[in-house]
């Protein structure tokens, strides 16, 4: 982001704005993909430093927020997964579908056949084994990619 974009970011965050569950959630979900990552997060909840490290992927579990659904945090995951040290795959459970965030469907049908055309590698899989709505959201996908090289 460099100096500027970091302190903009910073002046985003302000005082009377925290760092949201599901946020939080996604930066552990960043911790558990990468090596050396370093994360920093005022006691306010109102500034994080994120440095980021090696992008190292392997076999993952993450329960996100039922704040925002699955697809907030599967969309960068999709971005970065190609690229990590190893292959990924990441069992993700949580709702489906929700107000603000595209559902899983749409991933499985519009962006994953897009991804399968770009990417030069094997087979780039997303599996739905359940889908979840409400408040226990006990949807589940599993998001495998390979590397490429």
């Amino acid at each position: 982001i460099g100096d500027k974009g970091a302190q903009e970011f910073a002046e985003a965050l302000r005082d009377d704005v925290c760092l949201r569950e599901f946020e939080a959630g996604f930066i552990r979900l960043l911790d558990k993909l990468t090596n050396g990552s370093r994360i920093e997060v005022n006691e306010t909840g109102t500034s994080v430093f994120y440095h980021p490290g090696l992008l190292a992927g392997g076999k993952l579990e993450h329960d996100c927020s039922c704040q925002r659904s699955i697809g907030y945090f599967l969309e960068p995951l999709m971005m970065l997964a190609p690229f990590a040290k190893c292959s990924v795959c990441v069992t993700l459970r949580g709702l489906t579908s929700g107000p603000e965030d595209p559902s899983v469907d749409y991933y499985l049908m519009c962006v994953l056949p897009l991804l399968k055309k770009l990417l030069p590698v094997g087979e780039v899989e997303l599996k739905i084994h359940r889908h979840g709505v409400g408040r226990d959201g006990c949807g589940e996908v599993v998001f495998s990619c390979p590397v490429v090289r």
